[in-house]
């Protein structure tokens, strides 16, 4: 009896795609999960950091393919997350880290703050965060707020979206107790060119001192 040469390879390519899919390793992760959990779908990693550290040590690496599965939510890093080439695997045994189908992810290099918001004045909350914290941007519900300046943010005014001729003026200064860190904005009269200045302090006549420009 003969046998059909095309029907053999056919069945020979799918046994082998069969092989390959059962031969490779899921791994998950959830903002919700634990780095103490085995990473599996029931009980997923935290951090996508723990996770590469995982594929790394687990011997996989190069043995089978490796799908990193990254469930709904924001992952925020405390640290830059370094992947070099050992990261992807090989040809055969590729390492993937993916979103998990359907469900949107978000990796940020910002830190969540869980704050405590008091009262100020004038319909004004303050909170005080954690030390030793630098921001440049803040984020609230997923929008990014104006920084604190004077005058206030106007989005009708062109210009800086608001600009005032005493924004670093000798009595204004005076009332700043340490204006260190804040930061000038000025533009050229005809509009040609801007400058930007870091607050350093104030000398001992009260006026600011700044570098920059």
């Amino acid at each position: 009896m003969m046998l059909n040469p095309t029907k053999q390879v056919t069945t020979m390519m799918v046994c082998m795609a069969a092989a390959w899919q059962a031969q490779a390793a899921e791994i998950y992760v959830a903002p919700g999960g634990s780095d103490a959990n085995p990473g599996t779908k029931q009980q997923p990693f935290k951090s996508i950091a723990h996770a590469q550290e995982h594929v790394r040590e687990s011997g996989l690496l190069g043995k089978q393919p490796v799908t990193v599965y990254l469930r709904e939510g924001t992952y925020y890093l405390s640290d830059a997350l370094v992947f070099t080439p050992r990261d992807s695997g090989t040809e055969d045994a590729p390492v993937r880290y993916i979103s998990h189908e359907g469900e949107d992810v978000a990796i940020s290099g910002g830190l969540k703050l869980d704050l405590e918001w008091e009262p100020y004045r004038d319909g004004i909350l303050q909170a005080k965060a954690p030390a030793g914290v630098a921001m440049d941007q803040l984020f609230v519900n997923g929008e990014r707020q104006h920084m604190a300046r004077y005058p206030n943010y106007d989005p009708n005014v062109r210009v800086f979206n608001g600009y005032a001729e005493d924004a670093f003026s000798k009595e204004r200064a005076a009332r700043w107790k340490n204006p260190a860190g804040g930061y000038m904005h000025a533009i050229h009269r005809a509009r040609w060119g801007g400058f930007h200045f870091l607050i350093t302090g104030k000398d001992e006549n009260g006026e600011l001192t700044f570098e920059g420009g």
